[in-house]
């Protein structure tokens, strides 16, 4: 039971309930503002944000040790290698300094396990292309890739790596990629500066398609094009350049219609 509960943890809101109950949580972003008034990096944000929940959170247990602090700090792990991203060096001398030996050894595996599955997939040249581009605006960046793709159906998938409903949405759409792209569907995915860079490319190295990571102002202005709501929102672009399903969220039978007739 308590292997489990550590590696696979049930408490996935405890972070919330954390981030909604001290102020420094609610004034940090304020402060990293102010230090990078062009936009906080990812990374520096991310850090940032962790390094206080969790400083936050072992004060409320009296302590950084025990099943429960064990599984916080699993599920850590685990969210950082969903992004199949390998560990960085100060990541794992945390890991190696964690008394828990069964929490130690399984996240060691997993993340030699992943190197070597990010090895692999340089080989593979053929299965994922990354592009740049060189336009300004997400107006330009749609008509580039009407152009790209010119009387092909597109899906147009705005994910992001930090993105829990995305990565599950496009598992989920996994099962259909083979039969759609054979039937001449081209799988466009796109994302923006809040997704790091080095995740994103090892992200996108497992999904067979087209990527692009535009900038925070072009996908702003492509989700105020659409009126799109959040992460992921999807647009199918059909032979003749029209837009027939724009949504947020992942509604599979709704969008496999669409593209299914847009295929036809």
């Amino acid at each position: 039971y308590i292997y489990f509960y550590i590696l696979k943890p049930p408490f996935k809101g405890w972070e919330t309930s954390v981030s909604n109950d001290t102020l420094a949580l609610q004034s940090f972003v304020a402060d990293l503002q102010r230090k990078y008034p062009d936009g906080i990096p990812a990374e520096v944000f991310n850090a940032t944000r962790d390094s206080l929940k969790y400083a936050y959170a072992y004060e409320l247990l009296g302590g950084s040790q025990g099943v429960i602090q064990d599984g916080m700090r699993g599920e850590r792990y685990s969210n950082l290698l969903e992004k199949e991203t390998p560990f960085t060096e100060e990541q794992l001398a945390l890991l190696n300094a964690e008394e828990n030996k069964f929490m130690r050894e399984h996240f060691l595996r997993r993340n030699n396990a992943l190197i070597a599955e990010l090895d692999r997939r340089k080989n593979d040249t053929n299965y994922f292309t990354i592009h740049k581009t060189a336009t300004n605006s997400g107006e330009e960046f749609l008509s580039e890739l009407g152009k790209k793709f010119e009387g092909k159906v597109v899906l147009i998938d705005l994910w992001g790596t930090w993105c829990g409903p995305c990565r599950a949405a496009i598992q989920r759409m996994k099962e259909h990629h083979d039969a759609l792209a054979k039937k001449g569907l081209v799988f466009v995915y796109v994302t923006d500066t809040k997704s790091p860079e080095n995740e994103w490319k090892n992200m996108s190295s497992g999904m067979p398609g087209e990527h692009f990571r535009l900038s925070d102002k072009q996908a702003s202005e492509i989700f105020q094009k659409f009126n799109f709501g959040g992460w992921p929102s999807y647009i199918v672009i059909d032979k003749t350049g029209r837009y027939v399903f724009t949504k947020t969220a992942y509604y599979e039978q709704e969008m496999l219609s669409a593209i299914n007739k847009a295929l036809e």
